[in-house]
């Protein structure tokens, strides 16, 4: 991919139009596009496209002698010019190019019709027709032992997810083989359609991977389940009143059961069962016959379409409704309409059927044949219809007139129920522009392969092309799923991440599945994966910063005189603190006295980035030093115990004194005057006997004493 350039930006201005024509919820938006090949010679053709599980986009190529991918380049130079390799190239989810596999051939080989799918552990089924020789990777595979090795025999495939090649079954004929569908159920199993051609004669012979086989002399239709470890599990036989009927189409519907499309001038059979051509029509009138099969193999239905329309496309919902599209050469009957083209036009059609092709609704448009002849690839959604196909010159459609100039361009859009046209885009190129095929990747978007001359610009992708190069482009028409984590973040110790809920499938990074919460308790990245039932998946991601808190913030717990004071602050660095006192300072001054005696707790709260930490501490006041602490005999209370008085004595200075009985009231007070060895008697004779407090207050000293009245 290129970036787009001012020049690029003007080009899209000027030469390049992709925009909504009508409003929606979601707009519609290229995302990224890719080239199918900057060499020469060039791919000859885009196959297929198709979305995994994985969300994934794969490109089948067809290519003669190289292919140039991005990091991958097949080389075979021995082919004749007609003859051709093919490839399977993978990209992710963005565009990105992932990986490829090589599938070549011989001198005078051929490879057709090459098939693919994965399934949901992204093993990849592949089956395709060969003539001569095959090469899968570094496995060569050889036509059977028929008379004419020209004719196409068939492989299938198995590779792991790292593209081993796990088994390869081969379909032997003795005359032609083509493939006609390949799909994978929900369950891992693997279906496969396949017409065998005769001529007529006798013991014609087909050989189904060795186990089964057919012998006839009338071309025959085949339908097989195969198991995911390469076994035939069963096969159905179709055949045809004169053995002119070969395969169209054959689809697993989003209902599981599987649909089969075939055309034939005569009635079918299946078995016992038998679907006939309508009544009143000729032995030999061309017929497209539509059966429909369990994911067992037993036969559900069938009808012989009388509409006398050419069905190219058919799809199946959940509900089993079908949608097709197709083209018409002449009067055709759809519905309750007659649909009529000149001579020299050609009618193209896209509409819903009922599962026994009842057509509801259908859209057509007439173009002269000397024109392109709008070939519709269409993708179903909820009752909707996507569809994309070529167009130029002035034309009609769902109501809507359209002028496209002399140069080919894509019209993308979408039918809402009833045929109504919804939003819709129209893309071109600096020359032209042709669509290929649609298809829809599991949250129904769409992936448009195509064909462009000149520059083709696709949202941010400006690619630059030979004639008739090829591309491949995604066009977002639904809003991708959101986890929504929410923003990176710092947390302290952990978080709970959370994402969307209700979705039944969830993988984080740190292995933990099938929740839509996760602990994240260390530092770095954290994703998570959802996905919904059809497999359509978002991923999101945040970075978690895990800050740890501290462990202490107070220090230890402490004791304090009444007369003393202390500075509390924290011991490790913060962004903001509240202390229990209502301080927000860094430290605080807490003094003895206004706590008063006992034990006190003090608290704080701080903050340091995402963590907030409570601590305390515990102070422990008590009173100051006692008497008996004193130096120089300064006070002296005696006697202690006592009976009824005390004697109190103070070398200097006045004092006052107090006495408290156990309930801590005062039973005595008295002021001790200045003196010189000043002795003071005191009497208690109604005191009871027990413990007593002595307060004595000299200056700003206060002291304590136990007193004992016997």
């Amino acid at each position: 991919m290129k970036p787009t350039s001012q020049f690029s930006l003007s080009l899209m201005a000027c030469m390049f139009l992709f925009s909504a024509m009508s409003s929606t919820a979601q707009e519609w938006q290229w995302k990224w596009g890719v080239p199918g090949d900057n060499s020469r010679p060039q791919i000859q053709e885009i196959q297929a496209i198709w979305t995994d599980y994985l969300n994934r986009s794969a490109m089948v190529y067809t290519y003669n002698d190289t292919l140039v991918l991005p990091d991958t380049n097949f080389i075979h130079t021995s082919l004749r010019p007609y003859n051709f390799n093919a490839a399977i190239a993978f990209y992710r989810h963005d565009g990105t190019f992932s990986n490829a596999v090589d599938i070549s051939t011989s001198a005078d080989g051929h490879i057709w019709n090459t098939l693919t799918r994965t399934d949901k552990a992204g093993n990849v089924y592949i089956a395709c027709e060969f003539q001569v020789q095959a090469i899968l990777n570094d496995s060569v595979i050889n036509h059977g032992p028929a008379p004419w090795p020209e004719t196409p025999d068939i492989f299938v495939a198995k590779l792991g997810p790292d593209n081993q090649v796990l088994w390869i079954r081969l379909i032997l004929a003795t005359s032609q083989s083509t493939l006609d569908g390949l799909e994978i159920s929900a369950d891992q199993q693997v279906y496969l359609a396949t017409s065998h051609y005769a001529n007529g004669a006798a013991n014609q012979f087909v050989s189904f991977f060795g186990a089964d086989s057919s012998s006839y002399s009338k071309s025959i239709q085949c339908i097989l389940k195969i198991t995911p470890e390469g076994s035939l599990e069963w096969r159905k036989e179709i055949n045809t009143a004169n053995g002119s009927g070969y395969g169209m189409n054959f689809l697993k519907g989003e209902d599981e059961n599987l649909y089969h499309f075939s055309s034939t001038n005569g009635a079918c059979y299946v078995g016992n069962d038998t679907v006939p051509i309508p009544p009143g029509y000729k032995p030999y009138s061309s017929f497209q016959c539509l059966m429909s099969f369990t994911p067992g193999g037993n036969f559900l239905a069938g009808k012989m379409l009388e509409n006398r329309i050419n069905i190219r496309d058919i799809k199946v919902d959940p509900a089993g409704d079908i949608f097709f599209s197709g083209l018409y050469w002449d009067t055709a009957f759809v519905a309750n309409d007659t649909l009529l083209v000149g001579k020299d036009s050609i009618g193209s059609i896209l509409g819903k059927a009922t599962n026994n092709f009842d057509i509801q609704w259908f859209q057509s448009v007439k173009t002269k044949n000397t024109f392109v002849v709008p070939q519709f690839q269409i993708v179903p959604e909820n009752g909707d219809l996507f569809f994309a196909a070529t167009f130029m010159r002035t034309f009609q459609f769902a109501g809507q007139t359209f002028q496209f100039g002399n140069s080919r361009k894509v019209l993308i859009g979408k039918l809402l129920p009833g045929g109504i046209l919804g939003q819709y885009f129209v893309g071109e190129s600096s020359s032209e522009m042709t669509a290929l095929d649609l298809a829809a990747d599991n949250c129904h978007n769409l992936l448009l392969s195509g064909a462009f001359s000149g520059t083709l610009i696709l949202g941010s992708d400006t690619l630059h092309g030979f004639a008739n190069s090829k591309f491949v482009g995604f066009l977002q028409t639904h809003a991708p799923i959101d986890p929504a984590l929410g923003n990176d973040t710092t947390v302290c110790q952990h978080i709970t991440l959370h994402a969307a809920k209700g979705y039944p499938y969830y993988k984080w990074n740190h292995g933990t599945a099938a929740s839509d919460s996760l602990l994240a308790d260390q530092t770095g990245w954290y994703s998570v994966t959802v996905h919904d039932d059809q497999y359509c998946w978002g991923t999101d991601s945040v970075y978690i910063l895990v800050k740890s808190p501290p462990v202490r913030v107070l220090g230890n717990d402490t004791i304090m005189y009444r007369k003393d004071s202390v500075f509390l602050h924290p011991v490790t660095p913060f962004d903001h603190c509240l202390w229990s006192t209502g301080d927000t300072t860094s430290s605080i001054l807490i003094k003895g006295k206004q706590l008063g005696v006992g034990q006190h707790t003090i608290f704080i709260t701080i903050r340091t980035g995402p963590c907030i930490v409570t601590d305390s501490i515990r102070i422990d006041v008590t009173w100051s030093p006692g008497m008996d602490d004193m130096t120089g005999n300064e006070i002296a209370v005696y006697p202690n115990p006592f009976s009824d008085h005390i004697m109190v004595r103070l070398k200097e200075g006045k004092c006052q004194l107090a006495v408290f009985n156990p309930e801590g009231k005062m039973v005595c007070s008295i002021v001790m005057p200045e003196g010189a060895d000043n002795v003071q008697k005191i009497w208690f004779p109604d005191l009871l006997p027990g413990v007593y407090i002595l307060q004595l207050i000299t200056g700003e000293d206060v002291y304590y004493r136990k007193l004992v009245k016997s």
